[in-house]
């Protein structure tokens, strides 16, 4: 059996018509760069609505941030949502972030709204 010196949860609740709006003030490429990290960048859908894309990785990083804080401040550059072979969310850290660090994560959608949940821990 694993233990672990810390665990925490985070959840984000997202409407994508937020991201709609960002994107709107900022522009997409503007928009892109600050939540992305370079990987995810090289994975953002050209031919296709961005929105999505872009909404899931807002709502999972902010259930990361609020997982996080108070011991770590996570910064959007420090973690990539990667798809897991089965398609799953997985947390990538990197960038400066807390590699020691680990994190499982889910998704759902409906309709417009992404629901984030983040568990965090470092094994002890």
């Amino acid at each position: 059996m694993n233990s672990f010196s810390s665990l925490n949860v985070g959840v984000d609740l997202l409407n994508q018509s937020r991201i709609k709006a960002l994107i709107n003030r900022r522009g997409l490429d503007r928009f892109s760069r600050w939540i992305l990290t370079p990987h995810e960048l090289s994975q953002l859908p050209s031919q296709t609505d961005p929105i999505p894309y872009l909404a899931v990785r807002w709502a999972v990083k902010e259930a990361l941030y609020k997982a996080c804080f108070p011991w770590y401040r996570l910064h959007w550059q420090q973690v990539s949502i990667v798809k897991g072979e089965g398609g799953q969310p997985l947390c990538v850290f990197e960038g400066g972030g807390p590699r020691w660090l680990q994190a499982k994560v889910s998704v759902s959608h409906e309709a417009d709204l992404i629901l984030a949940q983040a568990l965090v821990f470092a094994p002890s």
